[in-house]
């Protein structure tokens, strides 16, 4: 008797098959679909112009997020500009420099001999003279020797400010009418300006701080044991801050601003505050 033998796949093949069989009922389908779209400007255009409005959309929320943040940064620079105190003080100088850069000597007067506090302002100066192409060195070999001068006090001090308010101006005007039994109804307007009513004061406590410079001639004094002085300067200023080591290196600063400058010139300066 003929026997016939039936092959059998393995699971892994007929998987295959269903596969192979899916995907091509997928791909004819979607021929199908593709066959049967109708061609219509209006729909092909539909895409595209929703990609423009989209890139429109994006660029428009681009600009302004560019314009936040310039204005965000414009608030930052105002706030951090009033939240800076600010020293106004007047210098006066006297000197016969030649605006060359000298060599220079620190000394300290005979109350500041073991005065730390000196010694922190006597860095300060050194730093802001040597960003001049000033060097310090030692005595024996300094061209200049400087002494450093400073003092504060505090005062009070009575300021005055103006008060306004509304105050007639002008001439008043009155209208009305009179009813058939004679009763008058009348309204009187007048007309108001903003004007100083009066003053007001108040009190309020301000420092005076001063610093003096000088410098002598090291050459001369080691020829002929002469203070020649070299250079005389002075800055004065009022404010509320009490505090001398605070202020000190900006009045230093303020007061070599432009070193040597102009002999005998009193000028005034404006600083932010900056330790």
């Amino acid at each position: 008797i003929p026997v016939t033998i039936l092959k059998q796949d393995s699971p892994s093949r007929v998987i295959d098959h269903a596969q192979a069989d899916t995907t091509q009922a997928i791909s004819t389908a979607s021929r199908r679909l593709i066959r049967r779209r109708p061609s219509s400007p209006a729909l092909d255009r539909v895409p595209q112009v929703g990609m423009r409005v989209g890139i429109t959309a994006f660029q428009r929320g681009k600009t302004m997020n560019q314009w936040k943040l310039i204005f965000l940064t414009l608030v930052i620079s105002l706030l951090a500009g009033c939240g800076t105190t600010r020293l106004q003080g007047s210098v006066t100088r006297f000197h016969t420099l030649d605006g060359s850069p000298k060599t220079f000597a620190i000394f300290p007067l005979e109350n500041q001999q073991d005065s730390l506090e000196f010694r922190a302002y006597a860095k300060t100066l050194s730093t802001e003279l040597t960003a001049k192409g000033w060097k310090e060195e030692l005595a024996e070999t300094a061209d200049v020797a400087i002494f450093l001068e400073y003092a504060i006090g505090g005062k009070t001090v009575t300021r005055s400010y103006p008060i306004f308010k509304q105050v007639p101006f002008g001439n008043a005007t009155t209208t009305g009418t009179i009813s058939s039994s004679g009763q008058i109804q009348a309204t009187t307007t007048q007309a108001t300006t903003l004007a100083v009513a009066g003053t007001g004061s108040y009190t309020d406590e301000v420092f005076v701080r001063e610093v003096n410079l000088k410098m002598f001639s090291m050459p001369i004094w080691r020829a002929s044991k002469k203070m020649e002085p070299v250079f005389d300067g002075t800055i004065n200023s009022t404010g509320t801050t009490g505090q001398l080591p605070v202020v000190m290196p900006t009045l230093i600063r303020a007061l070599l601003q432009e070193f040597p400058g102009r002999s005998g010139s009193s000028t005034t300066v404006m600083l932010p505050i900056y330790p």
